[in-house]
């Protein structure tokens, strides 16, 4: 089983090792080393949960449980062997003992699904012995989490999260917008960078394309989930506003004429467009004001 196919299999998890792994899954079989727990029944719920997960995912994953005092001697004999489980359960200072032979991937997952724009190597995995190795393995754990939210609907996304604002309710519509017309692109002008970070918080499935004069927000924006900042030149009006930004989508190769996309706007000192959304036709005419 390659390592994309067993991080989807067994999630986040304990040892992934950065050269020769201990954590190497063997065909088609995820073996799982855990410590006996303090409330059995959560032995006997994973026991139940693990022929289904084995058929659900394609693998076939096995739990071991031991006493916790044996788990230390498995772990290192693992890794002076190069051989053993794929996954070993772990306090949250072990792997600092082992800080050469793994890969930390704890909460690299709960981050992504939290709603983080980036992540960053801590602890034992900043400052090992293999760090390109280290970051390859986070970026699949990303990927991998990235997955689990695809597929829904925008509506499920936003159900019970409203907040009042004015800003999130134009990112809103301009989400609906995209949606509705099948729209792969959502262009947002904006001087702050407010705007784009909004429509960000949204995980909209279309491209988020960030327009702006300032090359300071285009480097923050950078940091920012699913938004492609653009630096572009100051405009005079809403017309010649519009039709820099057809101009540069166009010359990036990012639209086709006549596709249709979502403009949206935060607040433009001194120009119509501001705080709107409207469909647009690349090559033509604004045809619709959405908000």
């Amino acid at each position: 089983m390659e390592r994309r196919t067993f991080l989807k299999a067994a999630g986040v998890a304990g040892i992934l090792a950065a050269r020769r792994a201990p954590a190497f899954a063997q065909g088609t079989r995820v073996h799982v080393v855990r410590w006996v727990d303090f409330i059995p029944e959560a032995d006997v719920e994973l026991k139940r949960q693990a022929p289904e997960a084995s058929k659900a995912l394609g693998a076939e994953v096995v739990f071991e449980f031991i006493n916790a005092n044996d788990l230390q001697p498995r772990i290192t004999a693992a890794i002076q062997s190069g051989s053993g489980a794929d996954i070993f359960q772990m306090l949250y200072n072990w792997p600092r003992l082992y800080a050469n032979a793994l890969v930390d991937v704890s909460d690299v997952a709960n981050a992504v699904w939290d709603g983080s724009d980036c992540v960053m190597l801590s602890g034992e995995t900043a400052t090992g012995e293999y760090p390109v190795a280290a970051v390859a393995t986070m970026a699949r754990i990303i990927e991998t989490a990235e997955t689990r939210t695809e597929g829904r609907s925008i509506i499920s996304k936003l159900v019970g999260k409203q907040s009042g604002r004015i800003s999130r309710a134009l990112c809103e519509a301009a989400a609906f917008a995209a949606d509705e017309m099948d729209a792969r692109i959502i262009a947002v002008f904006t001087e702050s960078g407010l705007m784009a970070r909004r429509l960000s918080a949204l995980r909209t499935s279309q491209r988020i394309i960030a327009l702006t004069s300032s090359r300071e927000v285009v480097n923050e924006l950078a940091l920012i989930w699913g938004v492609e900042p653009v630096l572009t030149t100051r405009s005079k009006s809403t017309e010649e506003l519009l039709k820099l930004g057809e101009r540069t989508l166009l010359q990036a190769e990012m639209v086709t004429i006549g596709e249709t996309v979502v403009i949206m706007a935060g607040r433009l000192s001194g120009l119509g467009l501001s705080s709107s959304v409207t469909l647009y036709t690349i090559a033509g005419d604004i045809h619709e004001t959405v908000a």
